[in-house]
């Protein structure tokens, strides 16, 4: 993968660092609840606050035997279909992405859409999204800070060794981490190809949502 530009993924999509990402996947396989109780997401829990703020919101749904299955993958139509809705982006009235691979019956369709509009995604060299693939750390990563206008700046105190300074995702993490957003792995990783999970994702995009503007 290339260095990535500024302000746009390169990679098609992002994903991320540290503890934190949700899913409010909005797959034919899950279905809204309409509550902010989960039967896998107990009080007291490491996800429980992140979901259920978010559940409420209407940014992320459950499954219809009423789980939120914290811990299964996410790929990147997925995380599309979460990061428009919880930036408030206009996904009725779209311009068709270039995407060879996002059909306009695809449920993230409009999501891909208008997150591309809003140059917070782009796509791969030969023209696709990959919108199956699962959505990694680094990715999130990137369109988190992408998406919310956090600060880039280059990564000089480097705490993970499985992060070289130039990669293309470098330069985001100093956002998360000033922002108390995300953490690493462990103390000295990063882990920045390690897909994220639904439970993951929330946490991450209920800490950006609390974000102050002073932040920013």
């Amino acid at each position: 993968m290339g260095k990535h530009t500024k302000k746009i993924v390169n990679t098609a999509f992002a994903a991320t660092i540290a503890a934190g990402s949700i899913v409010s996947v909005q797959s034919a396989q899950a279905s809204d609840t309409g509550t902010a109780s989960f039967s896998d997401v107990k009080p007291g829990s490491l996800y429980y606050q992140a979901v259920s703020s978010l559940s409420e919101k209407k940014i992320i749904n459950g499954f219809p035997d009423g789980s939120f299955k914290p811990l299964e993958k996410l790929n990147r139509g997925q995380a599309a279909v979460i990061l428009a809705k919880v930036l408030g982006l206009d996904t009725a009235d779209v311009s068709k992405p270039s995407f060879t691979d996002v059909k306009i019956s695809s449920y993230y369709y409009h999501a891909v859409a208008a997150l591309t509009e809003a140059g917070v995604i782009s796509g791969y060299k030969d023209g696709t999204f990959k919108p199956d693939k699962p959505v990694t750390r680094a990715e999130v990563a990137a369109m988190i800070v992408t998406g919310y206008k956090l600060q880039e700046e280059k990564l000089v105190d480097n705490p993970f060794k499985d992060i070289d300074a130039e990669a293309w995702y470098a330069s985001y993490i100093p956002a998360l981490l000033k922002n108390n957003i995300a953490v690493g792995t462990t103390s000295t990783t990063f882990s920045p190809n390690e897909t994220v999970k639904r439970g993951d994702m929330a946490l991450f995009i209920h800490r950006s949502e609390e974000t102050t503007p002073e932040q920013n």
